[in-house]
């Protein structure tokens, strides 16, 4: 019992001696005068959905106050009523804004990308070439899209395994 208080004795007197100078508060301080650099914000370049140019939203009209609502379709100025070819990504006028791809294959040749692009075309997929660089290596990304729906661009992912027998992996356009 004695040992017991003894101990307890020398334990409390050096708490009494060293907390003080480890509890000192001088770390609060330097915490409080130490400048907060918050780096700025990144700035996101996202593209904005297009807007009709001047007139190019006139083909459809409001229908007429108490008249019939079914009537004749009528095509849009320019494009005359025939449905043209499918557009690919590089013969299309204006981007999509986002939107879902089916990756096909990564290739760090660009002959071969360029083969599996035609390849897929050939048979009516909508295939297009991405550059870009992993590992300090270029690659060329062969995918098939875009489609505004995820739940399309998982169809498109099915039509792709069923015809062609290629997988892919869904991923965000652009």
């Amino acid at each position: 019992m004695k040992q017991r208080l003894v101990g307890a004795a020398v334990l409390i007197a050096l708490a009494v001696i060293f907390l003080p100078v480890v509890l000192d508060g001088s770390g609060y301080h330097a915490r409080l005068e130490a400048p907060a650099e918050v780096p700025p914000e990144p700035a996101f370049h996202r593209p904005l959905p297009s807007r009709p140019q001047d007139g190019a939203g006139q083909g459809v009209s409001p229908p007429a106050r108490g008249g019939s609502r079914a009537g004749e379709v009528r095509p849009l100025p320019g494009q005359g009523g025939e449905a043209g070819p499918p557009q690919t990504r590089e013969g299309a006028a204006e981007p999509v804004a986002t939107g879902w791809v089916v990756q096909v294959g990564s290739f760090s040749h660009r002959d071969n990308a360029v083969a599996e692009r035609e390849r897929l075309r050939a048979a009516g997929f909508p295939a297009f070439l991405e550059r870009t660089e992993a590992e300090g290596r270029v690659l060329h990304r062969v995918k098939v899209g875009p489609e505004l729906d995820r739940r399309a661009a998982e169809r498109l992912k099915e039509r792709l395994e069923e015809t062609m027998e290629r997988s892919g992996i869904l991923v965000q356009h652009p």
